[in-house]
C-alpha cells in the first residue's frame, strides 16, 4: 500500500494541475451530497449519532470538500515577493505520502478537513480511521474512487496503533536513507522530518495548511 501510494504521488497525482485535482475533489463533494442518506445512515449505525445530526455532518463535510475544490488554485498560486535582488516568489509544493489517524466521533468531518487541502496540494494519503467506524471509512475512500481519483491517492488502511507506529518509522527510515544518498542530504533530511510527521490526529489540524484559511 505504501509503495502504491508513493508511485501514485510521484507519477500521477503530484504531476496533475491543481485545477484537475480540484475537479476530482469537487466531484467527491457533489457525490457525497447525492448520497447523503447512505453516508448518514452509516454514521448513525456505527457511532450512534441521531440521523439528523448525521445528515448535518455529511453536509458539512461535503461543504469542506467543495470549499477547497473551489479555492485551491487561488490558495496555491505562486505569490510574488518584493526583493531588491531580483525576481522572487513563494511556490507551494506537495510533500508526498501523508498518514492520517482519525477519531470516531466525527467520522466524515475529520476525514474531509484532512483530505481536502492535502489532496488539493498534490499529496496522497494513507488514512487509519477509528476501528468502530469501518463502513464509514470505506465509504469515504470509495467516494474518491468514484470521483475519479487514481488508486493510491486516498487509501483507507485497517491497522492497529502499533502497526501505524511501525509505518511511521518505516517512512522516516526510507526518506532519511534516500537523503543520505543525495548531494543535498541535509536539506532532504529536513524535508524527511516534515514529511514523516505531517500527520493528522484528533483535534486541530496539524499538517501543512493553506495560507489565510480559517480552521474548520
Amino acid at each position: 500500500m505504501l509503495a502504491n501510494a508513493d508511485k501514485t504521488f510521484r507519477e500521477i497525482w503530484s504531476k496533475k494541475a491543481v485545477r484537475d485535482r480540484a475537479k476530482i475533489i469537487g466531484k467527491a463533494a457533489s457525490l457525497m451530497l447525492e448520497q447523503k442518506e447512505k453516508f448518514a445512515r452509516l454514521a448513525t449505525l456505527e457511532m450512534g449519532k441521531r440521523i439528523a445530526e448525521s445528515r448535518g455532518e455529511v453536509e458539512l463535510s461535503a461543504s469542506i470538500l467543495k470549499y477547497y475544490a473551489d479555492n485551491a488554485e487561488t490558495f496555491l498560486a505562486p505569490r510574488p515577493l518584493k526583493s531588491i535582488a531580483g525576481e522572487a516568489y513563494i511556490e507551494y509544493s506537495p510533500l508526498g505520502v501523508l498518514i492520517g489517524v482519525q477519531p470516531w466521533n466525527y467520522p466524515y468531518y475529520q476525514l474531509a478537513r484532512f483530505a481536502a487541502p492535502h489532496l488539493a496540494s498534490g499529496n496522497v494519503m494513507l488514512v487509519k480511521h477509528a476501528p468502530g467506524v469501518p463502513q464509514c471509512a470505506l465509504a469515504f475512500e470509495a467516494l474518491f474512487v468514484e470521483a475519479g481519483a487514481p488508486s493510491g491517492a486516498y487509501t483507507n488502511v485497517f491497522l492497529s496503533n502499533d502497526q501505524v507506529a511501525k509505518l511511521i518509522n518505516l517512512l522516516r527510515w526510507l526518506v532519511q536513507f534516500l537523503a543520505q544518498k543525495h548531494a543535498m542530504g541535509y536539506r532532504y533530511r529536513e524535508e524527511a522530518h516534515r514529511e514523516t510527521w505531517a500527520l493528522a490526529f484528533s483535534g486541530r489540524h496539524r499538517g501543512p495548511a493553506f495560507p489565510g484559511v480559517p480552521a474548520w
